[in-house]
């Protein structure tokens, strides 16, 4: 962190590190001079040897909050995961899948059962088998 300050600093002023460090230090603080509204000229400390880490033993009696791991879940199976389970959609039955696709969800109406699948599913894609593919583009045809 002591070293993010004194980069700052040296990128804003066209100086190196060293140059800030010479400027700024007092002992081992990173020090900021300024005068105030009555001219009176002041110190701010920016630095001073960092944060300490607090440590939570009274909240967690093991300390095991840190070692938890970030564990994503997923609402609805991914378009990876649909195919390999190689399961149709509509009719529950295993088998070769045909990906059925739209353009836009906004424009499919409930009238059949397909459309209606997709529509609370909020997808794009449904997989179904040869049959219901024929079946869905020979209505789209229409």
């Amino acid at each position: 962190m002591k070293y993010s300050i004194l980069k700052t600093l040296g990128r804003k002023q066209k100086r190196t590190v060293g140059q800030i460090l010479e400027k700024y230090r007092d002992g081992t603080d990173v020090v900021i001079p300024y005068r105030d509204n009555k001219g009176n000229g002041k110190q701010r400390v920016w630095y001073n040897g960092g944060f300490k880490c607090k440590r939570f033993t009274d909240i967690y009696e093991d300390n095991q909050y840190d070692k938890t791991p970030n564990t994503m879940y997923l609402p609805a199976p991914a378009l990876v995961e649909r195919l390999k389970e190689k399961k149709y959609e509509l009719c529950g039955v295993m088998g070769d899948l045909v990906m059925h696709h739209v353009r836009n969800i906004n424009q499919l109406k409930a009238d059949t059962r397909w459309n209606a699948v997709m529509i609370k599913r909020h997808r794009k894609t449904l997989a179904v088998c040869q049959y219901f593919d024929a079946l869905i583009h020979k209505s789209y045809d229409k």
